[in-house]
């Protein structure tokens, strides 16, 4: 009775032994599919013929391209990502190169950032983040766009940009954020102002209409500014005065016509 049941035991650990076996050898040449499917280029024909099938089986099922959502539009128009789209209406979804999409926006001069996703069944969503230029500088003879940080665009469509403030001389892209900023303090002052220019690399002379010239301190801008604003604001501003010396934080001097 022992023996049969020592024998049953034997027996049944044999045929434990040998469908372990079978799985292990399945579960390795499952594991070596995968490699050579994924890994390798061995079987690159067959990947081709699996994902374009699966891509006209989505398509047909309503998974195609129907709209372009953009979001964060500043300067940049719908036109001027069209112009840089390679892709169609109705086409599937799951057929858009993503990264190519990237790269080719990314191309745009005036792009700096970018986010793209599939929201299937059939939205493609477009993030932008703008290089927002500030002013337009002008030195040697060129005329560049300057982003926030003192840096040059490289996009010469300059007059969709004619509201920005222009700005003149060596080393004036590195003060314009500044500038800018203070400039901004008094909208209605800023409308009239024509360009600045840098002087010896210390200091500003601003240009207003009829060519009233200010010219700046090289330390505590604000506080000439700010009564420069004041005697705008008394519409004493371009009566009489061409120029108006400001440098002197004790003095201020005036040049009549």
């Amino acid at each position: 009775m022992k023996n049969n049941f020592s024998n049953n035991v034997r027996v049944k650990r044999k045929i434990l032994k040998f469908y372990l076996g079978i799985r292990y050898f399945f579960i390795i040449l499952f594991v070596i599919f995968l490699l050579l499917f994924f890994v390798t280029d061995l079987l690159n024909n067959y990947k081709l013929k699996i994902k374009e099938a699966f891509i006209t089986l989505t398509a047909q099922n309503a998974f195609v391209l129907e709209e372009i959502y953009v979001e964060n539009l500043t300067n940049l128009t719908l036109l001027d990502l069209q112009n840089l789209l390679a892709i169609k209406k109705y086409q599937p979804i799951l057929s858009l190169n993503l990264s190519q999409i990237q790269r080719s926006l990314k191309s745009h001069p005036l792009i700096k950032n970018i986010l793209i996703e599939r929201r299937l069944p059939n939205i493609l969503y477009i993030s932008i983040q703008e290089d927002l230029p500030i002013a337009i500088w002008q030195f040697q003879g060129k005329i560049s766009l300057i982003n926030n940080d003192a840096n040059i665009i490289d996009f010469h469509d300059i007059s969709r940009f004619q509201d920005l403030t222009y700005i003149l001389g060596e080393d004036a892209n590195l003060y314009a954020k500044e500038l800018i900023n203070h400039l901004n303090l008094y909208p209605q002052l800023k409308e009239r102002l024509k360009y600045a220019i840098r002087i010896g690399k210390r200091r500003w002379d601003l240009i207003f209409d009829n060519d009233i010239k200010v010219k700046m301190p090289e330390k505590d801008f604000l506080t000439a500014y700010n009564y420069l604003n004041k005697f705008f604001l008394e519409n004493k501003f371009g009566k009489k005065y061409k120029t108006l010396d400001l440098r002197n934080h004790c003095k201020f001097y005036f040049k009549k016509d």
